[in-house]
């Protein structure tokens, strides 16, 4: 991604492999955006209205800002727009990648520099981008994606999904009527038996081999 990145001169990337359901179930599996701004997004559930996200997945082509435009369905700015650039973004692509059986990801990259520049730089460079994303692509859709050794129960489960809806531990602990400590162990428990440093990482593995939906 670094790689790629540099080519096109692009701040920042992100890979992501969505998952194509009745709605866009989002895992980003590399990104170099800033941390603030990776949480806002999952949080808020940004990826389920971002122009750009949505596009990519109805299309096989790149997709560019000024192909999609900033603003939502109903004329509002989109969150997801606004909120890059609150981090300087002022131009960005998101590239589709579809392989066999389904399989797809979405490689994006944004850069501080107009829209024009840097599409110009990004169309001098498609051939070398693509295939370094094919490779990419390839690459992560080999990695065994099979369900973890361990089997989670039904509260490690429910605690990873309430967790992947932005709720804290202490709200968890209201939702289900259990004390905020229970919560805690439950989400260390998922972690460890999912190999996850992180009750995030915990939630992504599991939302990839579809222990929960959103």
């Amino acid at each position: 991604m670094h790689e790629i990145s540099n080519r096109i001169g692009s701040a920042y990337y992100a890979f992501s492999r969505p998952q194509l359901r009745e709605r866009i179930i989002f895992d980003c599996t590399a990104s170099n955006f800033p941390e603030l701004w990776r949480k806002t997004y999952f949080e808020k559930r940004y990826f389920r209205s971002d122009p750009l996200i949505v596009e990519a997945v109805k299309s096989n082509l790149p997709v560019f800002w000024d192909d999609v435009g900033v603003r939502a369905s109903n004329g509002v700015v989109s969150d997801a727009m606004a909120g890059r650039r609150g981090f300087g973004v002022r131009s960005g692509v998101a590239v589709p990648v579809r392989g066999r059986g389904g399989q797809f990801s979405i490689f994006s990259f944004w850069a501080t520099d107009p829209l024009t520049a840097f599409r110009q730089r990004f169309e001098a460079q498609m051939c070398c981008v693509y295939g370094i994303a094919i490779h990419l692509h390839d690459l992560a859709f080999r990695q065994v994606s099979g369900v973890p050794r361990h089997h989670l129960n039904a509260r490690e489960l429910e605690c990873l999904r309430w967790t992947s809806l932005g709720k804290t531990a202490w709200e968890i602990s209201i939702l289900i009527s259990i004390p905020e400590r229970t919560v805690h162990y439950h989400l260390s428990e998922a972690s460890k038996k999912l190999g996850a440093a992180n009750k995030t990482a915990a939630v992504a593995i599991a939302i990839r081999n579809n222990l929960i939906d959103l």
